[in-house]
């Protein structure tokens, strides 16, 4: 995935392993850990922010400018590596992808009610090295 949107944001890779949970996370959610309400998810990455600078390709102006919280969610949610999540009213998770609802995390638009994971296909890289048992964080029947 790096390779194919380096060109549009440089520092992808910097920007996913640092995706990963933090010690904080860890010790705050054992299930959930890769699950962020949509403020949580803008707190991380203003986090990373802080630590490096994100600059991503505008189609507009032809060149790398530097992101804001709000383009880096958009940019990771439309590269699928973040998924929408809501619990429909049997306790189901139901997700949205990109594809489906790409207007979701655009500034103006907001989360409409879902929250954001991490997808599960990207946990096990995240937890290199850690005794993290991501594996935990997916229970099969709550899927629907």
């Amino acid at each position: 995935m790096v390779n194919e949107y380096v060109n549009q944001l440089p520092q992808l890779q910097n920007l996913l392993v640092r995706m990963a949970p933090s010690q904080k996370e860890f010790q705050s959610k054992m299930i959930e850990r890769y699950v962020y309400t949509t403020d949580e998810l803008y707190v991380k990455i203003k986090n990373i922010q802080q630590n490096i600078n994100i600059r991503i390709y505008q189609e507009k102006s032809e060149k790398l400018c530097l992101a804001d919280f709000h383009q880096v969610a958009h940019f990771l949610y439309k590269i699928g590596f973040i998924t929408d999540r809501k619990r429909n009213e049997s306790g189901k998770i139901e997700r949205v992808y990109y594809d489906e609802a790409p207007y979701l995390l655009n500034t103006n638009v907001g989360d409409r009610g879902y929250s954001w994971e991490i997808h599960p296909a990207y946990r096990g890289a995240l937890a290199n090295g850690t005794n993290d048992n991501w594996e935990m964080t997916l229970n099969m029947e709550d899927e629907i």
